[in-house]
């Protein structure tokens, strides 16, 4: 069993590492618990209470709390504890500290916790590896053996007690434990086998006449059989995640919400549901009928619309605060905003601490792939809706979004509903994947949609200010020297030239315009017209994903294979102990480069390189390669990666505001003859400072009332420290630093 007591952080020779945070959504309510005060909400994003009178009041999140951030279902047990199934083990908060339960303390399978129940005095955890039960001092896994045969399901996807038994659905049908008997004995369990196999039932409800299961449907259980009282079947893409039982009659969550008449018959059930949402879960509480509102397909958990409320005038819409929507985009700082693309909710933007999103009713054409996001003149950002052009956004720096102005530039005219205002220019067509700006030029990476392959691609440029109305525009094509009109991502060097990425395993080229990008005349083109290089130029792979100039100023050329540097005159050379697919690079301020990868994140600081994947960091890797972005945001010393479960968040407190962070004194420390460590750059309060070797190993832990009076002779419980680099995790005033150390002998 695990007890974080603090937020896994990561320890890096090359740079100061301060956090890990990590954001999601948590607008997708799978499923809550209703308790007197309010609802216990499982999301896709961690765990939140909503209490009836306040709203909402509390929230549990990982890597700070939870051991992973989507969360299937969430239980206060009789005892006030807090258990949280989640993909990566189950979580109990009780007396203010969290433990989880992994496979090594009896859960089984690969971690996926989907449903935990308080029955007969145990707790029970169903998962994708089978049923555990928890007596006080630990797990049980409930297998084919511990149980005599008597259960023998492999994945569990409900649980429930009634009638002093636990009621167990299965992938294999629903089994039954009679909880007065020994769950060792096979004649305690029974498997409703012919009766449930076919049925897909992924819950229950009890009332005091009955007991119901839903999932493709909706059946109660009658003497010898389950009678099917809705029948979803025959509708693929349609579930039935939630039921409740009303004055007013039986009410399943499905494609909205509806209410059983009689029989087979069901009506649609309150007025104003959100359109176009798939109903995830029915729950009592406060004198109303509660469900979340999900996405509009009910395997999509990405993003919701929010909880609703069944009022007598009909349903009522809260919306849940925090990012808009899980899979993210290229983010980018601009006037002090945060913003980002997504793949379900348009652009989102974050003012301080709040929220919002962009989307048709704003001005947006479609809301589906946002990827990139630019700086404009002015208080302005580009974006662009895939297949639905380029658009430019003035904000007015509220979160209300009244008085923002949105112009869409498009290749041919779109129709959208509600229609948005637009304006036809020369762009190649209305695919814009990616975007690079530099004061009023914006260069606009182009490819052909899918549908129509020989449509017009390329590289796109414009130079103006879409608020005074002089934008001028130029395209490149390969009829102009490009080697591909299919283009993934750019970097603007600074210097009058651009690197290009493009689609598939077409490599890179890079274009020097001179400065000069609506005139073609004084262009060049490397490797040369048409061409790009690739594996045979000296790249680890020819699928290049992503760009970042280094330091010494170069360029950062992430790969499907690994990371190369290209250098003027040395072309490109391979980095060592980076590899697989480096999807995005940001440069921090201290000019390490920070890499995201599809199995790590990276830091690499010259030759040195450390890297962070699950095993030293709470880094969780995703299978999505292409339009992952990254970067760096300097108020708060944090790389920015995207993702398509959230945005990663790296404090780094390289060229943070505020500069420095801690400090040791003499560096390095040469212990002996009386002298000692000394500390600054920390807050004027009790200090610890823990050191640990570069292996993660314990070294020494040193105290003292204050900075002034901290001091270390290099002394540790085994002796003296040994000479090398050592880490040195520093807590002052409630804030935890990273910082490094040397020590020579």
């Amino acid at each position: 069993m695990i007890s974080p007591a603090l937020p896994l952080a990561v320890l890096a020779a090359s740079t100061q590492v301060l956090d890990w945070d990590f954001v999601s959504s948590m607008t997708h309510v799978r499923s809550a618990q209703p308790t007197a005060e309010g609802l216990w909400c499982a999301t896709s994003g961690g765990v939140f209470f909503y209490d009836y009178d306040q709203g909402f009041t509390a929230e549990y999140l990982y890597p700070h709390d939870l051991p992973h951030h989507a969360v299937e279902d969430v239980l206060q047990d009789s005892q006030g504890r807090l258990w949280c199934a989640t993909g990566n083990g189950l979580a109990v908060l009780e007396n203010g500290g969290w433990t989880v339960y992994t496979s090594f303390d009896g859960i089984p399978g690969s971690g996926e916790v989907r449903v935990v129940e308080e029955a007969g005095s145990w707790i029970w955890a169903g998962t994708d590896g089978g049923l555990a039960g928890w007596t006080g001092s630990g797990f049980l896994h409930m297998d084919e053996a511990l149980t005599r045969g008597g259960f023998t399901a492999g994945e569990v996807d409900a649980l429930l007690e009634r009638d002093d038994s636990l009621w167990i659905a299965t992938e294999i049908g629903v089994f039954s434990l009679d909880l007065g008997s020994s769950p060792y004995v096979a004649s305690s369990w029974h498997h409703w086998a012919a009766e449930t196999g076919g049925l897909g039932i992924r819950g229950f409800l009890a009332t005091p006449d009955s007991l119901y299961a839903f999932g493709s449907g909706v059946f109660r259980r009658d003497p010898g059989a389950w009678t099917v009282l809705l029948d979803y079947s025959s509708h693929p893409d349609s579930m039935i995640l939630g039921l409740a039982s009303t004055s007013d009659g039986l009410v399943a969550a499905g494609c909205g919400v509806r209410r059983r008449i009689a029989g087979t018959a069901w009506e649609r059930w309150g007025e104003g549901f959100p359109p176009g949402t798939q109903a995830t879960f029915l729950a009592e509480g406060g004198g109303s009928l509660w469900c979340g509102a999900g996405s509009q397909h009910w395997t999509n958990t990405d993003y919701g619309a929010g909880l609703a409320r069944l009022n007598p005038e009909g349903w009522t819409l809260v919306l849940i605060p925090g990012l808009p929507a899980g899979s993210c985009y290229q983010p980018a700082i601009i006037d002090g905003t945060l913003y980002c693309g997504s793949h379900n909710r348009g652009l989102m933007a974050r003012y301080g601490n709040e929220w919002r999103h962009y989307g048709p009713f704003d001005g947006l054409p479609n809301t589906l792939r946002v990827y990139p996001v630019a700086d404009a003149p002015g208080e302005a950002v580009w974006t662009a809706s895939y297949h639905y052009g380029l658009t430019w956004l003035w904000d007015s720096g509220t979160p209300s979004g009244a008085d923002d102005i949105l112009m869409t530039f498009v290749s041919d005219s779109i129709q959208v509903n509600p229609p948005v205002p637009q304006m036809e220019a020369p762009l190649l067509n209305n695919q814009a994947v990616c975007l690079a700006s530099s004061g009023e030029t914006l260069w606009i990476g182009q490819e052909p949609f899918w549908t129509t392959p020989d449509e017009p691609s390329g590289l796109a440029v414009c130079v103006g200010d879409p608020a005074a109305g002089d934008l001028e525009w130029a395209a490149f094509t390969v009829d102009d020297g490009l080697a591909s009109g299919a283009i993934r991502s750019l970097l603007l060097t600074g210097d009058g030239g651009i690197w290009i990425a493009f689609a598939g395993d077409a490599g890179c080229q890079y274009l020097d315009f001179g400065g000069t990008p609506l005139i073609h005349s004084d262009d060049s083109w490397l490797p040369a017209p048409n061409q790009s290089w690739g594996m045979s130029s000296g790249l680890p792979s020819s699928q290049v994903l992503s760009f970042c100039r280094d330091r010494e100023g170069g360029v950062l050329v992430g790969t499907g294979a690994g990371l190369s540097r290209w250098t003027a005159g040395a072309g490109f050379t391979t980095v060592a102990g980076v590899d697989g697919a480096i999807k995005a690079i940001a440069l921090d301020g201290d000019g390490t480069a920070w890499c995201l990868g599809s199995s790590a994140v990276w830091a690499v600081d010259g030759a040195e390189v450390v890297h962070y994947d699950r095993s030293n960091s709470p880094f969780l890797p995703v299978n999505r390669v292409e339009n992952e972005f990254a970067a760096w945001d300097p108020s708060e010393g944090r790389i920015i990666f995207s993702s398509r479960i959230g945005m990663w968040m790296i404090r780094t407190a390289a060229g943070s505001a505020g500069g420095g962070g801690p400090r040791f004194h003499p560096q390095p420390f040469l212990p002996g003859d009386g002298g000692v460590l000394s500390l600054a750059g920390v807050p004027d309060a009790p200090v610890t400072v823990r050191v640990f070797s570069v292996d993660g190993a314990f070294v020494a832990s040193i105290s003292a009332d204050s900075p002034g009076a901290w001091s270390w002779d290099g002394r540790t419980e085994g002796g003296n420290a040994a000479g090398g680099v050592y880490f040195a995790v520093v807590e002052a005033d409630g804030v935890t630093s990273v910082t490094k150390l040397a020590v020579v002998r």
